[in-house]
């Protein structure tokens, strides 16, 4: 099909891609195509790195002789990790062998994805071995190496286990596909399957690879470092709090590199505070384990202005500008740079960033929230990046994103309403931070669970699940067509389609030019259709919901409303968040890289026409 373009010669700075065969002469793309990759864990369908051990997030646990499992806090507490690598040093006495990484978890549900020859190395004095890896399909190649076959029929996880750790301890541990052997001897990180994928998009939201989401991260020397021995997302904070998270920024640089796209970047929330998420005092009465979101307000509150005038804002930037020299990011490409994730959001994890934002704000004005202080936050961030390229003289083409609450213009208005306090309060020439400034939002629809339920009623209850098979059986093909008609025909007062979309979109915009900033597109966006699990006991509804979601009519939804946003605001970026995942766990995917759905190619419609094929 033919997408909208823009033949204006001054327009080339909209958008990264090359000229399509289908676009005339000279046009450029009205738009950008922005992709948020899954998170960097065991159980990714991604495979983003060609040592897969490394999507681990570098938490070794140790089996006692006893049964007992050590955890990666006790055995650092013992001194037998080292604290540069995060490797074992040696096999502590009553220590039966190390547990390390899981790897491919993918390959239960894409067995034939995963059918291939790995080889495990490592370097040091220990003893490997693979845990619910059938014997018959492992060979020892040396006291140092191991090679080993995943089959059609193997399910189950796959565990690496190390033993008889001594001497110069457990070093350099390498697992990967045989047939990416030279890459591993170049020194290579991403894998080139993963980095084809993400070619057709101009840019990349490292959000997940950073594990932005609750991130416990206050100053720099907290992020992994490239020798960490796992850079993948810790899924709980833990006491004491394991040193390092998410990505190297030099990982990240490196995966631009590899893509030739622009890197779209999350600064901490909690830069610059003089207390940790793994402080004993913010825990739950009831539920030690658990961090208290409102101690964390109140710590916030408390500490407000310590935090805005800390050092390790500048320090943090220093270090990010530093490293994206020396990589060659080159200073004419687009640069994103976004502080956290949805602090709007109060859902679990979230809500600790959130409240964390509304100590910020009620600490300037008792009248103010989690938005006005995320304004605050993020304007700290913006001073600190402008500081340091000015340091360097560098001249970067950067944009900073203030993300907000689709469903709530007011979100917009409230996080500008702080940003331009703290800029005036650091005397800062508010215009020229302003100029490299964008809004961004979401295009996440969700109307065929509104579709189901409208027209079955209840989707917890028995009886809707029954005539949604009913109807599925009588005619599936158009239970679909209906649902895709649901979606980009109801009017906007109709939640999360296609008109209601718009109507938001049209509201941020106005709130964002009259704080003077501009709208500049969607953070994340695609589909957020997740079926209420009572429904997804049927495996008729399963399969009808995949085939809808990943098929014709559920690809033409998010076309459809692609289109309309290139056509209102040009020069905007769409977004895909995740782009790979399982149908039914979660709602952002459109399939894995074997599967070829109408989804897919629906995006690669959008893409970058250089690199979509």
């Amino acid at each position: 099909m033919l997408l909208r373009y823009i033949g204006l010669p001054g327009a080339a700075a909209l958008a990264l891609g090359a000229a399509s065969a289908e676009q005339p002469a000279g046009a450029q793309r009205a738009y950008q195509l922005q992709i948020g990759p899954h998170a960097l864990a065991p159980y990714t369908q991604e495979e983003p790195f060609i040592n897969i051990a490394k999507t681990w997030n570098g938490e070794w646990r140790a089996e006692a002789d006893n049964g007992e499992v050590m955890t990666a806090a006790e055995l650092r507490t013992l001194g037998v990790i080292d604290p540069e690598s995060g490797m074992p040093l040696r096999s502590p006495e009553g220590v039966r062998a190390f547990i390390g990484p899981r790897i491919l978890d993918a390959a239960n549900e894409y067995p034939d994805h995963y059918a291939d020859h790995y080889v495990m190395e490592w370097k040091g004095d220990a003893y490997g071995f693979l845990t619910r890896q059938p014997r018959d399909l492992q060979t020892r190649l040396s006291a140092k190496k191991l090679s080993f076959a995943v089959r059609f029929d193997d399910a189950g996880f796959r565990g690496l286990r190390f033993s008889r750790i001594r001497g110069a301890g457990l070093k350099d541990l390498v697992v990967y596909r045989r047939k990416n052997k030279d890459l591993v001897r170049a020194g290579k990180i991403w894998n080139p399957e993963h980095v084809d994928h993400l070619r057709q998009y101009d840019i990349i939201r490292t959000m997940d690879y950073q594990a932005a989401n609750a991130s416990p991260v206050t100053r720099f020397d907290q992020v992994a470092t490239v020798q960490d021995a796992g850079w993948g997302r810790s899924l709980q904070i833990t006491w004491p709090a394991p040193p390092r998270y998410g990505a190297p920024f030099e990982i990240l640089f490196d995966l631009a590199k590899e893509t030739d796209a622009a890197l779209w970047l999350i600064a901490p929330t909690m830069l610059g505070a003089p207390f940790d998420l793994a402080d004993p005092a913010l825990r739950r009465d009831d539920r030690p384990d658990r961090i208290d979101a409102d101690k964390l307000r109140d710590r916030a509150k408390e500490n407000a202005a310590d935090i805005l005038d800390s050092n390790a804002w500048e320090e943090f930037a220093e270090n990010v500008v530093t490293r994206m020299i020396a990589s060659g990011y080159p200073a004419d490409r687009p640069l994103y740079f976004e502080l956290g994730n949805e602090l709007w959001n109060n859902a679990g994890w979230f809500s600790l960033h959130t409240q964390y934002a509304r100590g910020i704000g009620e600490s300037i004005n008792p009248d103010w929230g989690t938005r006005q202080g995320y304004g605050v936050l993020s304007a700290r961030w913006a001073a600190a990046f402008e500081r340091a390229l000015q340091t360097h003289g560098r001249k970067q083409n950067i944009t900073y994103v203030l993300s907000g609450q689709t469903g709530w213009p007011g979100s917009t208005k409230n996080a500008l309403q702080g940003h331009a306090f703290q800029l005036e309060a650091m005397r800062i020439d508010r215009a020229t931070v302003l100029a490299n400034t964008g809004v961004a939002i979401t295009s996440y629809h969700n109307c065929a669970n509104g579709f189901v339920e409208a027209r079955f009623g209840d989707p917890k209850s028995n009886e809707a699940r029954t005539a949604f098979e009913k109807a599925i059986a009588e005619d599936g093909e158009a239970l679909k067509d209906e649902a895709r008609d649901y979606c980009l025909n109801s009017p906007a007062s109709t939640r999360f389609t296609k008109a209601w979309i718009i109507a938001r979109w049209k509201a941020h915009d106005l709130m964002a030019k009259r704080g003077g900033v501009r709208l500049i597109g969607a953070y994340e966006g695609g589909s957020h259709e997740t079926p209420h699990r009572n429904l997804l006991k049927s495996r008729t509804i399963k399969d009808w919901w995949t085939d809808y979601h990943w098929g014709v009519q559920g690809a033409d939804v998010v076309r459809q409303i692609n289109l309309d946003l290139i056509d209102l605001f040009p020069g905007v970026i769409l977004s895909n968040y995740t782009g790979m995942s399982e149908v039914g766990g979660h709602p952002w995917n459109d399939g894995h890289y074997d599967e070829n759905t109408e989804m897919q190619q629906m995006w690669r419609e959008f893409g970058r026409p250089a690199n979509s094929n």
